[in-house]
């Protein structure tokens, strides 16, 4: 019998949960038992066990709030031309003033904390590229890139056609090189007969480029239709 039928002392590790729930990463699952949504058990052995009917019934809940609109499953793009590359789903709040409110932060704190800032963010521009996909006249797929090295390309654009653009958000008015380099990755991996462009959506008020077919562009620019 498999972990989801078996009794609460065989339980589910981590990385089970975080599959059964098609979560972003195991890290997730951690933070959701913090909040009291999952219980863990602890075995004699000091390993960690989440209980199988606890993990389903998140797993209902998840799936009644992406039916309402409120969440959004983000598939994982994948290509055998990048080694070890997660399958599991981004986890995006369609409300951003929802977000914050359950991040319990204010407008201060998200001034003080870049990282905070960037992660509400990064699902405010996943959410707005999902809303303008949906009543584009080409057609795409909004897709997330992950490998369990540590290479991450926030949202990923994928025509019918195969080809490809990378997007990463950062919360900053100023860019970097090195804001490109999982970006470069994916385009020295694909090969330019697929990828497009890699653009990193920021603060600032200018579009620079940053080397071949990478550049860097104003948040603005989702809106006033400055990057077609």
């Amino acid at each position: 019998m498999g972990p989801y039928r078996d009794n609460v002392v065989v339980g589910v590790q981590g990385g089970e949960a975080a599959e059964h729930l098609r979560s972003h990463s195991e890290n997730t699952v951690r933070r959701w038992e913090e909040r009291g949504l999952l219980h863990a058990v602890r075995l004699p052995s000091g390993v960690r066990r989440f209980r199988p009917d606890d993990v389903e019934d998140l797993d209902r809940y998840l799936t009644l709030l992406e039916h309402v609109f409120l969440v959004l499953r983000l598939p994982a793009w994948h290509t055998n031309r990048i080694k070890q590359i997660t399958k599991t789903p981004k986890l995006l709040l369609s409300d951003s003033a929802l977000l914050t409110h359950l991040l319990r932060t204010d407008r201060r704190r998200l001034a003080d904390d870049d990282s905070l800032l960037g992660a509400v963010l990064e699902c405010f521009i996943g959410m707005e590229l999902a809303k303008q996909l949906s009543a584009a006249s080409t057609r795409a797929s909004l897709l997330h890139m992950r490998t369990s090295t540590g290479t991450e390309v926030d949202f990923i654009l994928e025509g019918a056609d195969g080809r490809l653009a990378g997007i990463d958000v950062k919360a900053s008015t100023t860019v970097r090189g090195e804001d490109f380099k999982h970006l470069t990755t994916v385009r020295d991996q694909i090969g330019e007969e697929r990828f497009v462009r890699g653009v990193v959506l920021y603060t600032g008020s200018e579009r620079l480029p940053f080397g071949e077919r990478l550049e860097a562009r104003p948040l603005a620019t989702l809106w006033t239709n400055a990057g077609a």
